[in-house]
């Protein structure tokens, strides 16, 4: 999901709204078996409404469904968001 998301807004630069939508589509989608679907359902759902890379949410909810309360990040786009602390401010 995080290679899809990338390559469609880098190769391609498909505006977000579209990403959005087709992701909604692929995780409603029950011919595919998608790793981790909570994870991603809630990576998906911060996304949407936030302003960071998908990758960036994923591994932030990834992290916390592992314990960590944490994700160091270079981001900062993420500065404000829970879960998050930005090495460089």
């Amino acid at each position: 999901m995080c290679e899809l998301v990338w390559v469609l807004e880098s190769a391609y630069n498909i505006p977000k709204p579209e990403i959005v939508a087709a992701l909604e589509r692929i995780l409603r989608t029950a011919q595919f078996e998608i790793a981790e679907k909570d994870t991603v359902w809630e990576a998906f759902s911060a996304y949407r409404e936030g302003r960071a890379d998908f990758s960036d949410y994923y591994l932030g909810r990834a992290n916390t469904r592992a314990g960590v309360s944490t994700t160091l990040t270079f981001d900062k786009l993420l500065k404000d968001h829970p879960g998050f602390r930005v090495l460089i401010a």
